[in-house]
């Protein structure tokens, strides 16, 4: 009996995969739909021309040479053969990686998405036709969207960067002695014939790289109007990540070489475990620097960052503000609804702070309970003074879902009405380190109290107001929070 248990258990997990998946299939029916038809929602147009432009053309011309490639290639019944295996590699891997890759996509904060679907494309792109290998990528794509949340002008974007570069592998394997190396399955003996297929290899990874980082990374450039090296490939650990992930591409094809059964029986099974061990390991990062019910940073990391905006600004002769929020009469919220409740109201004023600040440079943290700070990195007094009064209404006019009748238990319809204060401080006005820049903001969110609350007070503009406890911001890791917003 005690060796039945463990298969029956299996089995189950089997089934409860095959069930999710299905209902996600079903239920991802209506959002399709409804992204189709309202084209509006995409994203599209919100961009600046120069970024439309480029990526119409990109999709258009990445479209029409993978369906001219798809058309024209020849493929014959062991290529179909081939294709059900990476197929079958493909999902099984996709459904053992998808749960926690899903929790850390759907974690609220800046989180890095770890995937080796690049092998199976990459492979595929040297074994099989184009078309089998579109077919590979739909699949992949198809259950990214699914967990992703992404709007789809970026969807369509990435999925075309995808697909420009495998379908350069492709043409560099046609071109090059790897083509004929996987059509007889015996690998080349000689020393010359072998660096050919080397070289042919790491031309064929350096395409898929460049390829997927020049489309988007332009795409970037002139949709955010910023050059700069960090915003156009993003940061040098996900590109160093990327690298490692193509290596083991290269790596799974030249054992597809000698069979492709090779890659369910070996490639696939180290995959699935290497993504679950780094998923781990990024889960466990996130629940050392973020606060888990906010998604916010830690206090050591919004130290460290926002210690070094104020220099970098400093450094270069450019204004820093800090704006420090708190919730009025947050008490009443927790009395009314409870701390269940109270909960909902801080996860959206969170969101609704951080849906007003700049996305790339501002910083959005939670000193713990209802207070919040926002750095503003090249930012006037004027300007900040003007940003607080935008965030102090839209928090006035966030809706709050999902509260119920503490005494009855009965759900309510969305409540509004929740209202902050906001101290302003700016550098050089107001100090020069975050230190004095927290100080004064601080100070000025009891001068806004004091004043009657849900309004703004710059530092110095009213008479200073005795605060009721020293607090002490430098706290342990755990209790203040930041999102690179």
């Amino acid at each position: 009996m005690g060796r039945i248990r463990p298969r029956q258990g299996a089995a189950v997990r089997v089934l409860a995969a095959l069930r999710l998946a299905a209902l996600r299939v079903w239920r991802l029916r209506k959002r399709c739909w409804r992204v189709l038809t309202h084209p509006r929602d995409w994203g599209l147009w919100a961009l600046p021309p120069m970024a439309i432009v480029w990526m119409l053309l990109v999709e258009l011309g990445v479209a029409a040479a993978t369906g001219y490639a798809a058309v024209t290639a020849d493929h014959n019944l062991t290529d179909l053969a081939w294709f059900g295996v990476l197929l079958a590699c493909t999902v099984w891997y996709l459904v053992h990686t998808q749960g926690p890759e899903e929790q850390g996509r759907h974690t609220e904060g800046k989180v890095e998405h770890i995937s080796h679907t690049p092998v199976f494309l990459f492979t595929g792109a040297v074994l099989l036709p184009p078309a089998y290998t579109l077919m590979l990528l739909l699949v992949i794509r198809l259950q990214r969207y699914s967990i992703a949340r992404k709007p789809m002008t970026t969807y369509l974007l990435t999925t075309a960067a995808h697909t420009a570069s495998w379908l350069g592998v492709y043409v560099i394997a046609r071109l090059t002695p790897i083509g004929r190396v996987f059509d007889t399955g015996t690998l080349p003996s000689e020393p010359a014939n072998i660096a050919v297929v080397v070289a042919a290899l790491a031309g064929a990874a350096v395409w898929y790289f460049a390829a997927q980082t020049l489309i988007i990374g332009i795409a970037r450039g002139l949709a955010w109007k910023r050059w700069t090296l960090r915003d156009l490939i993003g940061e040098r650990q996900d590109n160093a990540d990327f690298v490692h992930v193509l290596q083991l591409a290269v790596g799974a094809t030249v054992v597809a070489a000698f069979s492709v059964l090779l890659v369910p029986l070996v490639v696939t099974p180290a995959l699935i475990r290497l993504t679950r061990t780094q998923q781990l390991l990024v889960a466990a990062d996130v629940r050392s620097r973020y606060d888990g019910k906010t998604g916010l940073l830690n206090a050591e990391t919004f130290r460290s960052m926002a210690e070094l905006t104020v220099i970098e600004d400093r450094a270069h002769g450019q204004p820093t503000a800090m704006l420090m929020c708190d919730l009025d009469h947050f008490k009443r919220w927790n009395d009314t609804y409870g701390h269940p409740g109270g909960d909902l109201v801080i996860k959206a004023v969170a969101r609704t702070l951080r849906a007003q600040v700049r996305s790339r440079t501002d910083l959005v943290g939670r000193f713990g309970g209802e207070e919040f700070a926002v750095l503003l990195p090249g930012t006037t007094v004027a300007e900040a003074e003007l940003l607080a009064q935008r965030l102090r209404q839209a928090v006035r006019d966030t809706h709050i879902d999902g509260l119920t009748d503490q005494a009855g238990g009965a759900a309510l319809p969305p409540r509004a009405g929740c209202t902050v204060s906001i101290g302003v401080a700016a550098a050089p006005e107001h100090g020069t380190d975050y230190e004095e820049l927290l100080e004064r903001a601080d100070r000025a969110v009891y001068q806004a109290k004091h004043a009657g609350r849900d309004r703004v007070a710059v530092a110095g503009d009213l008479p200073e107001v005795t605060a009721p406890k020293q607090r002490d911001h430098r706290e342990p890791a755990g209790r203040l929070a930041i999102e690179v917003a």
